[in-house]
């Protein structure tokens, strides 16, 4: 339900800056591998032995579409997936799917035919999966909304094809309840995501 919700928000933000997009009859579409690499961790000691939890770190795959809004904003969504280790020191606990949703206002700073700078807030909804660990159980996850920041640049080849690259960062969180009942457990994740791909523009 939170999932559709999300869709439905996107898809009439979409529809409502389609017209001043229109204007300018500019659009992107790409694709690109974003390497993930989780910031946040947290201290856990196990008989005696204290080591950080944390997810390991990961390369997905990111496919978007971006709007213009003339030449200096841009409304992008993008569709992210990939899949991590949770690693307790050098020991793997278990697996878990990982897909953020990600709205993107970008502020285009450097405009022109052959280079684009662009700088943004963002806004994702991130689905968990279900957390499969090694001793064969799993535990349920709670989806997230998360908050970050993002920087991009486009290097143009012609009117259409061009190199993408950027870096994005989320304040988010993994909170996974305890298959034995003993309450849910939360891990700061806090991915950075620098990704490198694709796009055409039209």
């Amino acid at each position: 339900m939170k999932r559709m919700a999300w869709a439905l928000g996107i898809a009439f933000a979409l529809a409502a800056f389609h017209p001043a997009a229109a204007q300018d009859n500019s659009y992107k579409i790409f694709a690109a591998a974003s390497y993930i690499s989780p910031l946040g961790s947290e201290d856990v000691t196990v008989s005696t032995i204290t080591d950080s939890v944390q997810a390991s770190n990961e390369v997905g795959w990111e496919a978007g579409i971006e709007f213009r809004m003339g030449k200096w904003m841009g409304l992008e969504f993008s569709y992210l997936n990939a899949t991590q280790d949770i690693e307790f020191g050098d020991t793997t606990l278990g697996r878990i799917d990982f897909t953020p949703y990600n709205l993107a206002l970008n502020f285009h700073l450097i405009h022109s035919k052959y280079f684009d700078f662009y700088v943004a807030p963002v806004a994702a909804y991130v689905d968990w999966g279900e957390l499969k660990l090694e001793d064969g159980t799993k535990a349920s996850t709670d989806s997230e909304v998360a908050y970050g920041a993002a920087i991009g640049m486009d290097i143009g080849f012609g009117k259409t094809f061009a190199i993408i690259g950027g870096v994005r960062w989320l304040s988010l969180d993994l909170t996974a309840s305890d298959p034995g009942g003993a309450g849910d457990d939360t891990l700061s994740v806090d991915p950075l995501f620098a990704r490198v791909g694709v796009a055409f523009r039209f």
